[in-house]
C-alpha cells in the first residue's frame, strides 16, 4: 500500500514540473528557431541590396522573435535566471548590430563585413545561451523522477525498517 501511494504521489508531484520544463523546452526550441530565421532573412536583405518589402519583413520577424523572447525569458523559473540574463544580453547585442547593419544596408546598399560578422557572432552566442538552458532542462526533467519525491519516499520505509530491526 506504501509502494502505491509513492507511486501516486509521484507521479502528481513530478508530472506538473516536467510538463512545465517540457512546455519551456519546446519554447526555448522555437525561440532558436526563430533566431535563426531572422538572420537568413537578413541575409536575404543583403542579397537584394535592401528591398524595402524585404527590410518590412526583416524588421516585422525582428519585432516577433523580440516578443517570443521576451516571453521566453519570462517564463523560465527562477533557478534559471543567469540563462535569461544571458540570452537578454546577447540579443541585446544581436538586434543592435543588426540594426546598424540594416542602416547600412538603407544607406549605401551594402553591410559592413565586420559587423555582419559581429552579428554572426552575437546570434551565436544567443544560441549557445539558448542550447544551454535546453540541456539543463533536460537534466531537471529527469532530476524530479530521479532524485525528487521517489527517492524521499523510498527513503522514509527504509528508515522505519532500521528502526524496527534494532
Amino acid at each position: 500500500m506504501l509502494l502505491l501511494r509513492t507511486l501516486i504521489l509521484t507521479l502528481f508531484v513530478s508530472l506538473p514540473a516536467t510538463a512545465s520544463v517540457m512546455e519551456n523546452e519546446q519554447s526555448v526550441f522555437e525561440l532558436s528557431v526563430n533566431v535563426k530565421t531572422l538572420l537568413l532573412k537578413y541575409y536575404h536583405v543583403q542579397a537584394d541590396e535592401g528591398n524595402p518589402q524585404l527590410v518590412d519583413e526583416l524588421l516585422s520577424h525582428r519585432d516577433s522573435v523580440l516578443a517570443e523572447k521576451n516571453a521566453v525569458v519570462a517564463a523560465l523559473p527562477a533557478q534559471y535566471s543567469l540563462e535569461g540574463s544571458a540570452v537578454n544580453e546577447h540579443w541585446d547585442e544581436f538586434d543592435r548590430l543588426l540594426n546598424q547593419n540594416i542602416t547600412e544596408i538603407r544607406e549605401s546598399n551594402y553591410p559592413e563585413l565586420q559587423v555582419v560578422t559581429l552579428m554572426r557572432e552575437a546570434q551565436r552566442s544567443l544560441l549557445d545561451d539558448l542550447s544551454h538552458f535546453r540541456k539543463n532542462a533536460d537534466l531537471q526533467r529527469d532530476k524530479p523522477i530521479r532524485d525528487g519525491a521517489v527517492g524521499a519516499s523510498s527513503e522514509e520505509p527504509a528508515a522505519r525498517r532500521g528502526r524496527a530491526l534494532y
